[in-house]
């Protein structure tokens, strides 16, 4: 965790000589982050645990609801605005909708409950899980290309865990679970409309194309922060300049090009490498994939989840060594608590 600290400090002191209130505010995210994703007491991880499952488990239920009246009804059912003063910005195309349940835009519903499943399942020791299918499924739903990058890592993620499981009774238990809601969801998907199914698939292919104007604005991000690289070698870049003056979004590249820019390439590569090897030796390398997500997450890089989960993951003490958790089996098993409660 020093490496954070310092990563911290660093960021901070390049400020220091162009100060603004959003270096203030980040280097405060940054720490308020990292230091609750360091809290380590079996009663806190119960209570966030639960916390996670909650949040998940609302968002999941008004989604599946808003799809539902939209398949039923043709309308879009206004959920974001029963609780913010702004409307979401979810719409329809053609004979199709890309929904967003209580978030404000349907990218922002995949990447959320994706990243808020990445943690849960740290917490828990296990990547499948009823509840993590279902999400990620969900995800899909969104027609959002982030969603499809996420859930094709956390279903390598899966099946990684399924064939580092050590008994025949786990494997087959793990395979059963990802099964029956992969034909769950194939049976959903065909029974929509081809008009539906039509209109969903060629806005998935819009959106893939370079030559649209998300698509070349993605590319000239990956070329600006490459042009820039060797300028922010060791240290990074103060937070009144951007490494693609150009581009509308460039955190829509994903979290790893804002870390490289405002925190310098060697000082990221080593926090990302420390955490890829902390995951990799204490909850094994089936959570690689879902850290390439992470990394790929089209947030701010001074967000508080993702420090949340750097935190924990490069806190000096760990449960189980992964070792012990494939010779019990403990990586598909819930993880023990104090109330001894089974969790989905």
């Amino acid at each position: 965790m020093a490496w954070v600290f310092i990563l911290a400090c660093v960021f901070l002191s390049v400020n220091l000589i162009e100060t603004t209130d959003r270096a203030v505010i980040a280097f405060a995210l940054i720490a308020v982050g990292s230091a609750v994703g360091q809290l380590r007491d079996p009663n806190w991880d119960d209570r966030l645990i639960a916390l996670l499952t909650v949040y998940l488990v609302i968002h999941l239920g008004g989604f599946i609801f808003q799809v539902g009246q939209f398949l039923l009804q043709g309308q879009i059912l206004e959920l974001h605005g029963l609780i913010f003063p702004s409307a979401s910005r979810a719409y329809q195309i053609g004979t199709a909708a890309r929904l967003s349940g209580f978030q404000i835009e349907p990218g922002t519903y995949a990447q959320w409950m994706l990243m808020a499943t990445f943690l849960r399942c740290l917490l828990l020791r296990r990547i499948i899980s009823p509840l993590t299918v279902a999400i990620v499924a969900s995800t899909l739903v969104t027609l959002s290309l982030w969603a499809v990058i996420g859930a094709a890592l956390f279903s390598a993620g899966a099946i990684i865990e399924a064939v580092f499981q050590s008994t025949v009774r786990n494997k087959f238990r793990a395979t059963y679970l990802v099964l029956i809601f992969g034909v769950a969801f194939l049976i959903f998907f065909y029974s929509l409309p081809d008009a539906t199914i039509r209109d969903s698939l060629t806005y998935l292919d819009v959106k893939a194309d370079l030559t649209s104007t998300s698509g070349t604005d993605k590319v000239a991000a990956v070329g600006a922060i490459f042009e820039r690289v060797f300028d922010v070698l060791i240290f990074g870049a103060p937070m009144g300049s951007r490494f693609c003056e150009a581009c509308l979004s460039p955190q829509d590249v994903g979290i790893w090009a804002n870390l490289i820019y405002y925190f310098g390439l060697l000082p990221t590569l080593a926090v990302v490498g420390l955490t890829a090897w902390s995951i990799a030796s204490r909850w094994g390398p089936s959570y690689l994939p879902l850290l390439v997500a992470l990394l790929s997450w089209k947030a701010q890089f001074y967000d508080p989840f993702l420090w949340i989960i750097l935190g924990y993951a490069l806190h000096p003490v760990a449960r189980t060594a992964p070792t012990e958790r494939v010779a019990t089996g403990e990586g598909f098993e819930p993880r023990p608590t104090g109330t001894g409660n089974l969790r989905p």
